[in-house]
């Protein structure tokens, strides 16, 4: 289970090395912390729990129970994602550096195809969450 999640944190670090290194190329030169990054892979990760609690809320209730129960639980689920943001602003704050030295020699196809899997899932994630609404 260990190796499991940081199999999830080796991911999200080289999600966001690849976002906050398109950021700071574009917009934010000098940066120690990619805000664009950060926010990316939060993004991502509250889509993910999004969905999560929505598989368990429509296997384990009715339609209409399921939205009571999300009601009551919606400032838990607000807590939630606040805590994601904060834990990925200090997750990410100073490492660019430390992971730019780990990626920087990446071979151009498997950066190709890292990067084409990333902006996949963003797509997935968000299309799934319109399809929804």
């Amino acid at each position: 289970m260990i190796n499991r999640i940081k199999t999830i944190l080796h991911f999200y670090d080289y999600m966001y090395y690849r976002i906050a290194t398109w950021y700071m190329k574009t917009e934010d030169k000098g940066s120690t912390l990619s805000g664009g990054g950060v926010t990316l892979v939060s993004l991502s990760q509250m889509l993910i729990f999004t969905d999560i609690l929505g598989v368990i809320f429509l296997e384990s209730t009715q339609p209409k129970q399921g939205e009571a129960l999300f009601d009551k639980l919606l400032p838990y689920y607000i807590i939630a994602i606040m805590a994601i943001l904060v834990y990925n602003y200090y997750r990410y704050w100073n490492v660019y550096a430390e992971y730019h030295e780990k990626w920087k020699n990446e071979n151009r196809n498997a950066k190709e195809n890292n990067g084409l899997i990333i902006f996949l899932l963003i797509v997935a994630l968000v299309v799934n969450q319109l399809k929804k609404n």
